[in-house]
């Protein structure tokens, strides 16, 4: 260890500090853990506004840009010598008590939503679903709760939860770039994962945009988008009046007055809602689905309007749904073109999770 022993017994060194703004902490806090680079031997600082986190020697320039994409702030690099302490196990593999043939099940990943971790696990390692759990809360300070995801099931998109460790409660508050949102895991559907994603979409809105946001859940994409662009308006639509309810909250909670929100099916209130606006862009993030609800989207739309159609399949087949759309929209008078494509995530190992944009080039 680099450092100097101190006559109090603490080991001080010198350590590289990246100072963020507090709104973007933890995502950027995410991302150095997911690429190595934060360090577990000192302390986080904090101040009123701002937080430094001890990263490794070492860390390149094009490294720290990818850090600081998410965020909307610059951050600042610092050196400053500050006490060590012993290394704390991080990694629960190394927490876990459990017979050394079953490892080989437990889980490489896993969603947190604020407080609480939500985990799949394998029918082998279910036996030791409770010390999984403990190994978990061990690993990560900020956690109360633990529960395995069963399945995702019905229009709503819910998951089928069983609490395995620590506090049962499954209402808690989970913040993306500055966005604080209330939600119960048990009641409506959030992924973490799709924060970067979030941020992209947001990143490409113009002031003055209309935005139909098709199946919005508690509002991430719609909340993410008010707080960093300036759109004209948000609509947002859900078919889960649970969602609708957690939405409204959110709305309040981050003071958006740019946004309305609609309870029910999104190819009704779509279509509802054509005969008063056109929208520039259309986010369908449905992925198993958002095909089904395409005439809507294009009933919404204007020559120019970008569609953000979410899919999950093979990946072998997206050039053929994506031949499909196109065919669809021919159909009903609409002339659309394949833009760009984002690989959002690794759904399974056959299946991928991407984002086909889609430019509205012409309405007959």
């Amino acid at each position: 260890m680099d450092g100097d022993e101190i006559n109090s017994g603490d080991v001080y060194a010198d350590v590289i500090f990246l100072k963020v703004m507090k709104d973007d902490a933890e995502p950027i806090r995410r991302n150095l853990i997911e690429n190595g680079f934060l360090r577990f031997d000192t302390t986080i600082l904090t101040e009123s506004d701002t937080v430094s986190f001890p990263v490794i020697k070492g860390i390149s320039e094009e490294q720290l840009n990818f850090i600081q994409y998410p965020s909307a702030t610059p951050v600042s690099i610092s050196v400053k010598r500050v006490p060590l302490r012993p290394k704390k196990i991080t990694n629960f593999r190394d927490m876990i008590d459990i017979p050394e043939e079953y490892h080989k099940f437990l889980p490489s990943s896993w969603d947190v939503v604020g407080e609480i971790i939500l985990v799949k696990l394998s029918d082998e390692i279910l036996p030791f679903k409770r010390k999984v759990a403990g190994a978990l809360i061990d690993t990560h300070r900020s956690i109360r709760s633990v529960y395995r995801v069963i399945k995702v099931s019905g229009n709503c998109r819910v998951r089928e939860l069983e609490h395995i460790g620590g506090v049962e409660n499954t209402e808690t508050t989970a913040r993306e770039f500055g966005v604080i949102m209330e939600l119960d895991v048990t009641k409506v559907y959030y992924s973490p994962r799709l924060a970067t994603e979030r941020w992209r979409i947001a990143q490409q809105v113009e002031e003055g945009e209309r935005i139909l946001d098709m199946f919005a859940g508690i509002g991430p994409f719609s909340l993410v988008i008010s707080r960093h662009a300036r759109p004209a308006t948000i609509q947002s639509i859900d078919i889960n009046p649970e969602a609708i309810r957690y939405l409204e909250r959110n709305i309040k909670l981050n003071r958006i007055e740019n946004m309305k929100f609609h309870q029910g099916d999104a190819a009704l209130i779509s279509k509802k809602l054509s005969y008063k606006y056109k929208f520039d862009r259309i986010i369908m993030n449905l992925p198993h689905s958002s095909v089904d609800f395409l005439p809507g989207a294009l009933a919404c739309s204007k020559r120019n309007s970008t569609i953000h159609l979410y899919l999950i399949d093979e990946i072998d087949r997206i050039d053929d749904i994506v031949k499909d759309c196109i065919s669809k929209a021919w159909a009903l008078g609409y002339s659309i073109i394949e833009k760009g494509r984002v690989n959002v995530r690794s759904y399974s190992p056959v299946q991928t999770n991407v984002c086909i944009d889609i430019s509205v080039d012409g309405i007959s």
